[in-house]
């Protein structure tokens, strides 16, 4: 992605992260958040099992 979108597209994914927050603090509300995806290392390994293959 070109960073002339990368950075509008951004900040405004911090601007609702940030509005969220404040609704959580305000409310009370529990928030869990999970990050999915591979580790560097993991995606190196799994670039090495494919390239033997």
């Amino acid at each position: 992605m070109p960073k002339a979108e990368y950075e509008p597209q951004m900040a405004a994914l911090q601007m609702q992260l940030v509005r969220m927050m404040h609704d959580v603090i305000d409310s009370g509300k529990r928030l869990v958040v999970l990050f999915e995806g591979a580790t560097p290392p993991a995606r190196a390994a799994r670039s090495s099992v494919c390239a033997k293959t």
